[in-house]
């Protein structure tokens, strides 16, 4: 599935001097105030919609949330009949399988969990319908890594994953959620922004690092949301919704393993704190850059802020 990420979004949107500025960023420091607070406002409205070029295409046409929504009810529909034909179902049962499918995002899920995982219709199996997801990019799997160290293809749980949805705006969707909700402060609506917000980043890194993306979990101790191997190394990711970006797991993770670098993607602005480095979310596609410019030592430079 190709999706249209949030540096493509801002040229489309006529915001493309905001992706040259954050091109010629070249220090670990914080971006403008001014500038800061119309990205983030931006990332926001990508997430809502999601990545779908069609989808994309309406908000850029139409600036109406209820048009968006209506294109992204057409495309989860579409989705819907090419796997009720797949499956040998009635579109009708395929979607109400598929509204079932969201509360299982971000859960560790096991193939013993999934034989014995349930929908609602007709107690049907959700298993077949998830194998599909994932066959049309609609969802993706994440794997957990035990050790983070190499060989890691060795220390990977081939039955141990998550999954999540590949498009930020059909998982708001199919959760029922208006696009006002990414920007709720609810604290009832605190997972679904914390499962919208891994699943964006988790979108980015995909598209940087490819296959090269896993989870991390010590027992019952601590998990930390993604890790990846940037060149020769391996580092942990934490993703956090709310400004409070104390994570015990990262915390564990570093004591355990020392590694190199540590990323945490927030609403914090742009920042580092000895190995920690902190990307905001609209930065996200900047990630292999900032890492080296972060390991690098130089005279700082400055920018003029753009108009």
């Amino acid at each position: 599935m190709d999706l249209i990420d949030f540096r493509t979004f801002l040229s489309m949107t006529g915001n493309q001097n905001l992706e040259d500025f954050l091109c010629d960023w070249q220090d670990i420091q914080p971006i403008p105030k001014a500038i800061a607070t119309r990205l983030a406002h931006l990332v926001r409205i990508h997430m809502a919609i999601g990545g779908l070029p069609p989808v994309i295409a309406t908000w850029i046409e139409s600036h109406d949330f209820s048009a968006v929504d209506s294109a992204l009810d057409a495309h989860i529909a579409r989705i819907a009949d090419i796997c009720a034909e797949n499956l040998h179902l009635e579109s009708k049962k395929c979607l109400e399988l598929y509204r079932h499918v969201p509360k299982l995002m971000a859960r560790e899920n096991t193939h013993f969990h999934n034989s014995r995982q349930k929908g609602t219709t007709e107690g049907l199996s959700i298993e077949p319908l998830i194998l599909q997801l994932l066959q049309e990019q609609v969802l993706l799997m994440v794997r957990r890594v035990e050790r983070p160290q190499d060989p890691i293809d060795s220390y990977i749980y081939k039955s141990e994953y998550k999954y999540y949805f590949s498009d930020t705006g059909v998982f708001r969707r199919m959760a029922g959620l208006p696009a006002s909700s990414v920007d709720s402060g609810s604290p009832s609506l605190s997972r679904f922004r914390g499962i919208l917000t891994e699943s964006y980043i988790l979108q980015s890194l995909k598209q940087l690092y490819g296959e090269d993306v896993w989870y991390w979990k010590s027992g019952n101790r601590a998990e930390v949301d993604f890790v990846i191997r940037n060149g020769k190394t391996i580092v942990p990711v934490e993703v956090k919704t709310a400004r409070n970006v104390k994570s015990h797991s990262l915390a564990l993770y570093r004591q355990l393993y020392a590694p190199e670098i540590a990323l945490r993607f927030s609403l914090l602005n742009l920042k580092s704190d000895d190995d920690l480095l902190n990307i905001p979310i609209y930065m996200a596609g900047h990630t292999p850059r900032l890492i080296q410019v972060s390991s690098m030592t130089g005279t700082h430079r400055t920018f003029s802020v753009p108009r």
